[in-house]
């Protein structure tokens, strides 16, 4: 019996070791930190990769405050390397909005209106334009 105490005790050490490490709890704070670091010395793609991980946690421990953070800067740095950003960002936060819950889809939907309203705003000249035209 005794030999037996003797082998588990290692294992037991070991799986009590990977758990402990396993739950530890995912630091949002050094994540913003660096993806800031990387936005200082303007690496947008190296901050986008950050910002993705920062998400990714965020979708599976339900964190608002954090989704919508991060939800933000992806649209932010997408701006700064995609050509037509505005119709791909659009299309992100419709597809954000069909699979979140409360609060986050209400929140979403807020920032979709205000994407529409600046479009509306810088763009105004065309709609008020073309409708002269037509009269």
């Amino acid at each position: 019996m005794k030999p037996f105490l003797l082998t588990c005790i290692p294992f037991l050490l070991f799986v009590h070791v990977s758990f402990a490490q396993t739950a530890k709890p995912f630091d949002y704070t050094k994540h913003w930190t660096t993806v800031a670091y990387f936005e200082n010395k303007a690496l947008p793609q190296s901050a986008l990769k950050e910002v993705d991980l920062i998400y990714i946690e965020a979708k599976k421990t339900n964190n608002t405050e954090q989704l919508v953070k991060a939800v933000i800067h992806q649209l932010k740095y997408i701006e700064y390397k995609e050509e037509e950003a505005f119709e791909k960002n659009i299309e992100k936060v419709k597809t954000e909005i069909a699979f979140a819950s409360f609060p986050t889809k209400q929140i979403l939907h807020t920032m979709l209106a205000e994407m529409y309203w600046q479009y509306y705003s810088n763009n105004r000249w065309k709609f008020t334009d073309s409708s002269a035209k037509n009269k």
